[in-house]
């Protein structure tokens, strides 16, 4: 057998984002070593007709995962062995702990720390910080790796295409990165009833880790600081107040020698934090909230502001060069049998006034559920999304803009009978949406209508472990094309033997289309055989026709998984 189909992942990787905080106040109750985990195997069987094998014919997977404790310290491991070929992983490849002593926290190894959504906002660092929380003071402080250096690797060109489809793996070319590190304060005050903290964020390049000069003149090295602020607070327990904002320093060649121009006005409180040059740009965000809740009424608002290219070196994406505005009033009638939730947003970008148009959204909704018994129910609701453009640095006519609504409607009905034996439910359902286009010149080609009709019932023997359903589902759709029809179904049963401790199910279901014919079949059963294992096999069928291809698929899934026993108490 060939050396890469040889492959075991044993202890492969400590998950990096394990956020477990060790609470080390009562080490003294905690057992001293305990483990938990479970080991599973799985067979794969494959066939296909008609189409290129999606699969190995046959395939196995052995993985688990192995919990063990040293008092409040929790080390979690995984593990994988399987014929589908992957890498080898060193044990603790990343590892972090979060010691907690009453009001302290250490946070020491891989984290993922969250000072604000602008800051520091769960960027991976390698490092070491601190949370202190004395009563109503709040001090955050986390230093260390945002990410390592990377050089560059090109794709070798003495590779043909023809060696490239021939060896296993494919050589990529890689852009560098610089080793980054950085830092990130926080001081504030309060509790959830209403606090003030205070951000300071630190991000910055290391130019000497990458050696390679001419590839420093594409790829510069970078620094960034962040000043951020938030609060909130809560007015007799029913209306809340929430901002946060900050204010970002970039540079995006921290080693050119042109100087910039003097920061202004908020911009100054930065400037101690970051060598200031030509390249360094200044951006802001804000985000502000409010919150009230009513016994018959509540009401949501937010406001969000973010600049064109604002980014932080503590966070890994922002969507940026956006202003929204968000209402959602929620009335609840009758007792409550009447639930009333709408909402009104609107969008717009091209802040800064750059681009070549600016693209502006407005979106309302209403939904409303009325409840007029417990059995009984209905369900309606209709949304839009209009989207218009404005003629930015370039002018736009009737045959350039863009200017399309979508607007949707939907209705339910629900009915259920129960008891202490049976259990029927009943669901109706139907879906109205289109696309409205007011360009004359794609409007024949995007505009389109759909309409889906679907009805559900399911049934419970409720002592006898026996369940059934059924589905049926039409749908219309029109396009410039013209009108396609489709209408599927789909059986479905189920029954429990030993209470529970046996289950099998089947089910069945067809489409038929104007372009083709699908049906499918499931067959599955899991045995409890004891506390600790659990043995199921699943059976799945395809048979597609359609106009250019058909073709049949057959996969078949065998597990069984061994759940450790849990410690007897000492």
């Amino acid at each position: 057998m060939p050396l890469r189909h040889l492959h075991i992942v044993c202890l492969l990787v400590f998950i990096a984002n394990y956020s477990y905080a060790q609470d080390l106040s009562t080490i003294g109750e905690a057992k001293p070593f305990s483990y938990s985990g479970n080991i599973s195997s799985r067979l794969v069987f494959y066939n296909a007709s008609g189409i290129q094998s999606r699969r190995d014919p046959f395939g196995y997977v052995f993985s688990g995962g192995l919990n063990i404790s040293i008092y409040e310290l929790t080390l979690p491991f995984i593990f994988s062995y399987s014929n589908q070929g992957t890498s080898y992983g060193q044990p603790f490849n990343q590892f972090g702990v979060s010691p907690t002593y009453k009001w302290a926290t250490a946070h020491l190894g891989y984290r993922n720390i969250t000072h604000s959504s602008m800051t520091l906002a769960g960027h991976q660092m390698l490092g070491a910080g601190f949370d202190l929380n004395p009563g109503k003071l709040r001090v955050s402080f986390m230093a260390g790796r945002l990410r390592r250096a990377v050089q560059f690797r090109p794709l070798r060109d003495s590779l043909s295409l023809d060696t490239l489809l021939q060896i296993q793996d494919i050589p990529i070319a890689e852009d560098p990165v610089y080793k980054r590190t950085g830092w990130s304060a926080k001081v504030g005050y309060g509790d959830n009833n209403g606090f003030i903290d205070l951000i300071l964020f630190k991000g910055k390049d290391d130019a000497s880790s990458i050696q390679d000069d001419s590839i420093k003149q594409l790829f510069r090295p970078a620094e960034n600081a962040i000043i951020g602020l938030n609060a909130q607070k809560t007015f007799f327990n029913k209306l809340t107040l929430s901002l946060e904002t900050a204010l970002s320093a970039y540079t995006r060649d921290s080693e050119s020698l042109g100087e910039g121009e003097d920061s202004v006005g908020g911009y100054k409180l930065i400037k101690p934090f970051i060598r200031e040059n030509a390249t360094t740009y200044y951006y802001k965000a804000i985000k502000a909230g409010l919150n009230y809740n009513g016994r018959a009424f509540n009401v949501r608002a937010n406001y969000e502001k973010i600049d064109p290219d604002y980014k932080s070196m503590g966070a890994y994406f922002f969507t940026n060069d956006r202003e929204m505005i968000n209402v959602t009033p929620n009335f609840y009638l009758l007792k409550n049998k009447v639930i009333l939730t709408s909402g009104i947003s609107y969008q717009r970008d091209n802040l800064a006034d750059k681009k070549q148009y600016t693209t502006k959204r407005f979106i309302p909704r209403l939904n409303m559920s009325y409840n007029p018994s417990a059995q009984l129910g209905f369900d309606l609701g209709y949304q839009n999304m209009r989207s218009t453009q404005e003629s930015g640095t370039i002018e736009l006519t009737d045959s350039t803009r863009m200017a399309m609504s979508n607007p949707g409607f939907t209705a339910g009905l629900r009915y259920n009978i129960m008891d202490s034996l049976r259990v029927h439910n009943f669901m109706l359902m139907l879906n109205k949406f289109k696309l409205n286009d007011d360009n004359v010149v794609t409007q024949p080609f995007s505009e389109y209508s759909a309409t889906i009709l679907n009805f559900n019932y399911n049934f419970l023997l409720i002592k006898k472990e026996l369940n059934l359903n059924v589905s049926l589902t039409t749908n219309t759709l029109t396009i410039y094309t013209g009108k396609s029809n489709s209408f599927g179904f789909s059986l479905g049963a189920g029954k429990g033997f030993k209470e529970g401790k046996v289950n099998t199910n089947f089910s069945w279901s067809s489409n038929f289309s104007d372009y083709g014919d699908s049906h499918s079949a499931t067959l599955g059963a899991g045995i409890q055989a004891s506390k600790q294992m659990t043995l199921s096999l699943n059976l799945n069928y395809l048979k597609s026709e359609q106009a250019t291809l058909s073709f049949n698929e057959f996969t078949g899934f065998f597990e069984c998984r061994y759940t450790f026993p849990k410690p007897k108490k000492q």
